[in-house]
């Protein structure tokens, strides 16, 4: 197998700014505003503004989502054989990818008015061109966590910004209803809407660009890899692998929990009413927890830190089960701290995959960071698509009544969907995480000088030659 000595350079341990970390922020910034806009807003467009059936759109969707998945693995491929420019390796799908990504969004809330099968069509691959492009753009801005810095210290302060500014993304665009509602007619009031979210991500993209710099590289290039090469280092790569199925199942238990925390406000606790500033306010306190407790994590250590978020999360699940719509102020309350929990859940998993590429590239001599953040957007991709699915399922079976009267049967459904499943999964994922490699007994994850041992050495030889 191809290999390549592991990268090594001090520059890769300089002090990263705070203006540097929140560039790389505002790209995450940007990015989410865009898959907010299309999470919230985008089927209601199709179904009643473009006038399509529900069930075709979400069939649209499905399938755009499928290919696009399909497609994750062979980008995270491409980029792994990119090589570096004079802009670096990831940045300059920052650079030209900006621009496409803003067009396509902006087209996708366009009412063509081409008759149902030309509207079919011209969504079809508008939309799926689109999920491409925010896979090309996504993949290597993760993955320049890897690449910006050597530092565990600093790499899970960056994996604190990237949350905190997709968090921000997410809830800007929860509000952009506001923009859309300001128009007499909706279908201009959302082109409108999609014009001003396209040209303020593609800015906030580019100042990611401008504002960000790769200090870590391979010391000497790397020959391409193969598809034969790219299943070794995945299925080698035992670190990958644990991050990996606790990703997707933290991704389920999020994707179901949201998508049924609208049913449990309307019809468990009668206020729906609080729902948005609900959003708000656990927001608000999930990103000032993020924001302190970045760099602390490596400290804290990763994996303990997990347990910790999962024990935060379950504690909340349970209590909200618990008080039941007895006291509707004790059961937000809980909810709360439920939705922290697996915001922080989100922090330490991603926190861990940087380690991953580290672990990677000593077992087995390849520095892959495209193949393993391409893996972890198709978990994504497949956990959005599984809770979707799913969320539909466990609703039917509780005899759920839409628009009307629920039945108790139906209520206790939504509670355990809302709680117990989530608290399970939650749980199973904490067994899964004792398989995590263990190198240090007190953190119980690789070390930082575990994982910087490899620039240190190599540097020294450098400079001893």
């Amino acid at each position: 197998m191809a290999t390549s000595k592991i990268h090594s350079s001090l520059e890769g341990f300089e002090n990263i700014k705070f203006r540097e970390k929140f560039a790389y922020g505002l790209g995450f910034f940007g990015l989410n505003s865009i898959q907010g806009m299309i999470m919230y807003f985008l089927v209601f467009f199709y179904t009643d503004v473009a006038g399509l059936p529900a069930s075709i759109a979400g069939t649209l969707i499905l399938i755009s989502r499928l290919l696009d998945g399909a497609l994750t693995p062979f980008i995270g491929f491409k980029l792994d054989n990119t090589t570096h420019t004079k802009w670096g390796k990831f940045r300059p799908y920052l650079l030209y990818g900006a621009v496409p990504l803003g067009i396509l969004f902006i087209l996708i809330f366009v009412n063509p008015s081409l008759g149902q099968t030309g509207n079919i069509i011209f969504i079809f691959f508008t939309y799926l061109l689109l999920n491409i492009l925010l896979s090309v753009i996504s993949i290597p801005l993760t993955g320049l966590n890897t690449i910006i810095t050597g530092d565990p210290k600093q790499r899970a302060s960056l994996t604190a910004f990237m949350l905190i500014f997709t968090s921000l993304g997410f809830l800007f665009a929860s509000q952009l209803m506001v923009v859309v509602d300001f128009f007499e007619k909706p279908s201009t009031g959302f082109f409108v809407t999609a014009l001003i979210v396209g040209v303020i991500s593609i800015f906030f993209i580019w100042l990611c660009f401008y504002n960000i710099k790769e200090r870590v590289a391979p010391q000497q290039e790397a020959k391409k890899i193969t598809l034969k090469e790219m299943l070794f280092v995945i299925s080698h790569n035992r670190a990958l692998l644990i991050v990996t199925l606790v990703m997707l199942l933290i991704s389920i238990t999020l994707n179901i929990r949201l998508g049924a925390l609208i049913y449990y406000f309307t019809y468990n606790l009668n206020a729906m009413e609080l729902f948005a500033l609900f959003n708000l306010i656990y927001t608000a306190i999930t990103v000032l927890i993020q924001f302190g407790i970045g760099e602390s994590l490596t400290r804290i250590g990763k994996s303990r830190m997990y347990c910790i978020s999962a024990l935060i999360g379950s504690i909340g699940f349970l209590g909200a089960f618990i008080i039941g719509s007895s006291s509707i102020t004790l059961a937000i309350v809980f909810t709360t701290i439920g939705n922290i929990g697996l915001d922080l859940l989100f922090l330490c998993v991603w926190a861990m995959v940087p380690d991953t590429v580290e672990y990677g590239e000593r077992k087995t001599g390849r520095r892959s960071e495209g193949t393993i953040y391409s893996i972890q957007a198709l978990s994504g991709k497949v956990a959005g698509a599984l809770a979707g699915a799913m969320l539909g399922w466990l609703l039917a079976t509780t005899g759920y009544n839409s628009n009307g009267e629920q039945t108790k049967q139906a209520l206790n459904g939504i509670m355990h969907i809302t709680n117990t499943i989530p608290l399970v999964l939650t749980i199973i994922t904490i067994g899964i995480m004792f398989l995590y490699p263990r190198n240090n007994r007190t953190q119980g994850q690789f070390t930082d000088e575990e994982l910087t041992k490899p620039f240190m050495e190599n540097s020294h030889s450098n400079k001893v030659q």
